[in-house]
C-alpha cells in the first residue's frame, strides 16, 4: 500500500491527513452500509466498512461512499464509532468533506 505507514496495526495515511486542512464537517445519511472482513496483501484479518451517504453543501445534494478499515482485533462493533444507527434503519455518520471537491470525503470520528 503506497503511502501507507502501519502503527501498531493501524493504517495511517500521512497524504489524508495532510490533505484535510481547510477540509469541512458534515452530518450525512448513510443510505446503505456493509461491515465485512477481508485481508490486506500481507494476510492481516482487517474490518472494512463502506457507507453509500448523502449530505448537502452549498445548497447541493451530494452522494458519496467513504471506506475504512480497521484491525479484527477491534471487532465488527467497531463500526459505530463511525456509524450511528437509530433502530429504525436509518444511519448517520460524520464526513470530512473537502470543499473544493465535495465528493472526497472521509469518515470523521465525532
Amino acid at each position: 500500500m503506497r503511502g501507507r505507514v502501519y502503527n501498531g496495526g493501524i493504517g495511517i495515511d500521512f497524504a489524508q491527513q495532510n490533505k484535510k486542512k481547510g477540509w469541512v464537517t458534515v452530518e450525512a445519511t448513510c443510505i446503505d452500509h456493509e461491515t465485512k472482513l477481508g485481508r490486506t496483501p500481507q494476510n492481516a484479518h482487517l474490518w472494512a466498512l463502506r457507507a453509500l451517504c448523502k449530505f448537502e453543501i452549498d445548497g447541493e445534494e451530494i452522494q458519496c461512499t467513504p471506506e475504512i478499515t480497521w484491525p479484527e482485533n477491534k471487532g465488527e462493533g467497531w463500526k459505530r464509532e463511525f456509524i450511528l444507527e437509530d433502530g429504525n434503519s436509518i444511519a448517520s455518520c460524520s464526513l470530512l468533506v473537502n470543499p473544493s471537491n465535495p465528493r472526497e470525503v472521509q469518515f470523521h470520528r465525532s
